[in-house]
């Protein structure tokens, strides 16, 4: 999460313990090289190869209002949040994350759905062409040229599915500190 010209203070993760983690070695696999993951489920299942079309994990946390609103009437469960203050030198910031679900291609079109939000100072910048990105909003059926099908396993990674690298750019205060929160429920 740290680049040229910014700074991280007061990281707070909210979630089951094992929801959280951080990876190195992922270029091949899903566009990055090092990152953090945020997971539903437990974070180590991320890893490939891909060897269920149902694998699934219920971390017993509760769903994130936030995100209940961006896909309302629906409701959401097992959140991983994570929260920091970045402070940076510039007036924008971004954020590349790629987005992954083992509910491709089973849940597409139906109201269960993982969902992610990027909220800096409270505008959530994980957005296109005006929706969440969701398994809803980005599959092989809707904006199908940001998605990636892992359901045959050719990524090293569990998920059935998952985006090219996004980027969620926005506006923040240089020399101040500008909160972030990433959740996925």
């Amino acid at each position: 999460l740290v680049g040229p010209g910014v700074t991280i203070s007061n990281a707070k993760f909210t979630g089951a313990p094992d929801a959280g983690g951080t990876f190195a070695g992922g270029a091949a696999s899903v566009g990055m090289d090092t990152g953090v993951v945020l997971s539903t489920g437990q974070a180590v299942n991320v890893r490939g190869p891909n060897e269920s079309d149902g694998w699934s994990d219920i971390n017993g946390t509760p769903g994130d209002a936030r995100l209940d609103a961006l896909v309302d009437p629906e409701v959401t469960y097992d959140a991983a949040i994570l929260e920091f203050d970045v402070t940076p030198t510039a007036n924008t910031i971004a954020i590349r994350f790629v987005f992954a679900s083992d509910e491709y291609p089973e849940f597409v079109e139906s109201p269960y759905n993982d969902v992610i939000a990027i909220f800096v100072n409270g505008v959530n910048c994980a957005n296109y062409n005006g929706r969440p990105v969701s398994v809803n909003s980005i599959n092989a059926n809707v904006n199908a040229n940001l998605f990636i099908d892992n359901d045959t396993g050719t990524r090293n990674t569990e998920m059935d599915g998952l985006t090219v690298p996004l980027d969620c750019v926005a506006s923040v205060t240089p020399n101040a500190p500008n909160h972030v929160t990433m959740v996925i429920a």
